[in-house]
């Protein structure tokens, strides 16, 4: 989603950018720069997700403190 979201940005990079306005460097509105960078972030997304396990996103622990507010030393 971020690549489809920041892809018109793209377009304005291509009109400013000197090395791409000089010809030293392709353009980027070109759809195999968009594949590779769709393909990287569904990579970086699996890598992250092995590392972190399945557990990683749950709810946090929801048991109640030992010691609440107002209820400290009598």
């Amino acid at each position: 989603m971020e690549s489809a979201a920041v892809w018109p940005v793209v377009f304005l990079l291509d009109r400013c950018h000197p090395a791409i306005r000089s010809g030293e460097l392709a353009p980027l509105t070109r759809p195999v720069c968009f594949a590779q960078q769709a393909w990287r972030q569904l990579a970086l997304g699996a890598v992250i997700g092995a590392l972190l396990g399945p557990g990683s996103a749950s709810a946090p622990d929801e048991r109640a403190p030992e010691d609440g507010p107002g209820q400290g030393v009598r």
